[in-house]
């Protein structure tokens, strides 16, 4: 990995990679550059060999369509996880939540500085 924050679609200028050519020898291959893959790769690649295959373009499939929002504001699951599990287990998956957020910003500020911004989340109805 290259160590930067990509977004394509607001950032055009990331140029595509080129095509995996030969043999590789690698401890863990993940298919799939959205952010989930991404962030598999970054966390792996600590202490693997880490190959990413994408057949498009990284970031650029889902991930690349979305708000790119990060959130532990799950009203719906809180409630179900607290009937299934108890409010510990509830608890744990919104720290859990928080902690990943907090992940995603450190990344986001290590390789560009200001592509992650925290904001107040609101819920509304109609």
């Amino acid at each position: 990995m290259r160590g930067e924050v990509v977004w394509t679609r607001a950032r055009r200028d990331v140029p595509p990679l080129p095509p995996l050519a030969g043999n590789a020898e690698v401890d863990v291959v993940i298919v799939g550059g959205g952010i989930v893959g991404l962030a598999a790769a970054r966390l792996l690649a600590e202490n693997r060999r880490v190959m990413l295959l994408e057949a498009a373009r990284i970031g650029g499939g889902a991930t690349g369509r979305s708000t790119a929002k990060a959130t532990s504001q799950h009203g719906p699951i809180y409630r179900s996880l607290v009937q299934d599990i108890g409010e510990a287990g509830a608890r744990a998956y919104a720290q859990a939540n928080e902690a990943a957020i907090g992940w995603i910003a450190d990344v986001a500020r290590a390789g560009a500085g200001d592509a992650f911004t925290r904001a107040d989340a609101f819920v509304f109805a109609r």
